[in-house]
């Protein structure tokens, strides 16, 4: 628990958003007040290696053949997606995460 990130999520107008895909982390986010997740290359790299073994079973198959960018962009999908489904079972972020993927959308398309 971490009484200052509770405060600011539950009284001041702040949006707290957890920079981490390690799940426990975001799971005691969430707790803290989360709103949503931010993550990049550096932090799914960084998250793959801190629990290699939870991450193997979903990692499975996922690069065979993938080299460079195009093996990087296939883990940081398959973390990402795998993340967003944990988010998705807390009703508080699911509004935060709607509107950063309908940005992100729109930045893609």
């Amino acid at each position: 628990m971490n009484a200052y990130l509770r405060w600011l999520s539950s009284k001041t107008e702040s949006v707290y958003w957890h920079d981490s895909a390690i799940p426990a982390e975001l799971e005691a986010a969430i707790e803290d007040g989360a709103r949503g997740m931010t993550t990049n290359p550096f932090l799914v790299f960084s998250t793959l290696n801190a629990l290699p073994e939870y991450w193997k079973p979903m990692l499975n198959g996922i690069c065979d053949g993938a080299k460079g960018s195009e093996k990087a962009e296939a883990l940081i999908n398959e973390a990402t997606a795998h993340t967003s489904e944990l988010i998705s079972e807390h009703e508080i972020m699911q509004q935060a995460y709607a509107q950063a993927n309908e940005v992100v959308n729109m930045a893609t398309q």
